[in-house]
């Protein structure tokens, strides 16, 4: 049996098969997709590829917990992978970015520091003050 081809997507290819706003591509889109549900392809998805979906999607005014419906149900399909990112930090981000009401930037961020051990942010932002297990830090740090 012959190996998967590896393909890096960029959000337009995600894009067009949610929006369906150039029917012609969407259709292009689908193939791929029954391509990699059949397995004869992979399609990677890199990390600032779904900020970018996330981007034009809220400027669409989509509520969020639909963006994030979306991009869960673009990971969950056969032969779909993220690249330069672990699923979980994904969905994580994900739950922050809806469950918490703050920015997709911001949610990653917080995702990214759960991954690494870090729990102190210096920043003006206080709705980082909601996440639970993150300290805000604004005052001068005396060294």
């Amino acid at each position: 049996m012959t190996e998967p081809k590896n393909l890096v997507i960029d959000a337009s290819i995600i894009l067009r098969a949610v929006l369906n706003d150039i029917p012609e591509q969407a259709e292009k889109v689908n193939f791929l997709l029954h391509q990699a549900e059949a397995g004869s392809v992979v399609l990677l998805i890199p990390e600032p590829v779904l900020s970018d979906v996330v981007y034009v999607l809220s400027g669409l005014k989509i509520p969020k917990n639909e963006i994030a419906g979306t991009i869960r149900a673009w990971l969950n399909l056969p032969g779909i992978v993220p690249l330069g990112i672990n699923a979980e930090v994904v969905h994580t981000s994900l739950d922050l970015f809806v469950d918490k009401n703050i920015k997709w930037s911001d949610a990653l961020i917080v995702a990214r520091m759960f991954e690494w051990g870090y729990t102190d942010i210096y920043t003006f932002d206080r709705h980082f003050d909601r996440i639970p297990g993150i300290h805000r830090i604004e005052e001068l740090i005396s060294t």
